[in-house]
């Protein structure tokens, strides 16, 4: 599926998006059934933002030790949104690796 992005500005009547990263499929299931929606990201991304600026990057490391202990889909979206280049790289031990 990548991005999605194809799919997402073409938008079709119907499609079946596909891929085998078990945090993608997740977040765009909780998208789909509502646990997460652009009110919620949005004050995530503020607070986790804030929190970000306020230790000079050093927040980001919480939140990836976090993700990598209970992954969930707001942390996956800060980790891609504040990560180097929006990179998704995860080592042999399963866990989130990038700086």
């Amino acid at each position: 599926m990548g991005s999605g992005v194809v799919g997402f500005n073409v938008q079709p009547d119907k499609a079946i998006f596909a891929d085998s990263n078990p945090h993608i499929i997740r977040f765009y299931s909780d998208i789909q059934t509502g646990n997460i929606n652009p009110g919620i990201v949005k004050s995530f991304l503020q607070k986790e933002g804030n929190n970000l600026l306020k230790t000079e990057g050093q927040h980001y490391y919480t939140i990836r030790d976090r993700f990598n202990k209970e992954p969930n889909s707001l942390d996956f979206l800060f980790l891609n949104r504040a990560c180097f280049n929006g990179m998704m790289r995860f080592n042999s031990k399963g866990k989130f690796n990038v700086p």
